[in-house]
């Protein structure tokens, strides 16, 4: 069963309205041996080292594709594409008209990914929701402050 926590957290200056969100509180985190044993439990024709070798794989593909420029749709899974950013600490500005931005460097910053929707409407018909403690929790840490 999943748990979650009702989060609170204040706006960016720590003044003004609280708003509070739900927050899920992770039993742990599944390596990818443990993920191969499960996903090997819904189809026992296939031996896990194929398996793992899939999952292996996929990551390495998966890389490179996205390096070449493609975005990826994995069907009843999502979509993965590339999230872009400047290298520099520089403004992204640009200060005056001939400003070609000549000698900035681009890196990519993230790796994003759109769920299907079927995926949320699947997760969404399976879970089962209980609240991990009562009340509402104040943030830990401000990171945005």
């Amino acid at each position: 069963m999943a748990k979650y926590k009702l989060q609170e957290m204040s706006n960016l200056n720590g003044v003004g309205e609280k708003r509070v969100f739900p927050k899920l509180v992770a039993n742990r985190q599944l390596d990818t041996k443990e993920f191969v044993e499960k996903l090997h439990s819904y189809n026992r024709a296939v031996p896990e080292s194929i398996v793992s070798a899939v999952i292996a794989d996929l990551g390495t593909c998966l890389g490179e594709m996205l390096a070449m420029g493609y975005t990826v749709k994995l069907d009843d899974i999502g979509t993965f594409s590339l999230s872009l950013g400047f290298s520099d600490k520089k403004g992204n500005k640009l200060e005056d008209e001939d400003d070609k931005m000549k000698y900035r460097r681009v890196m990519v910053k993230n790796i994003t990914f759109k769920p299907e929707s079927d995926l949320i409407f699947k997760i969404n018909k399976n879970i089962r929701l209980e609240r991990h403690v009562p009340g509402v929790v104040k943030s830990e840490s401000d990171s945005f402050t």
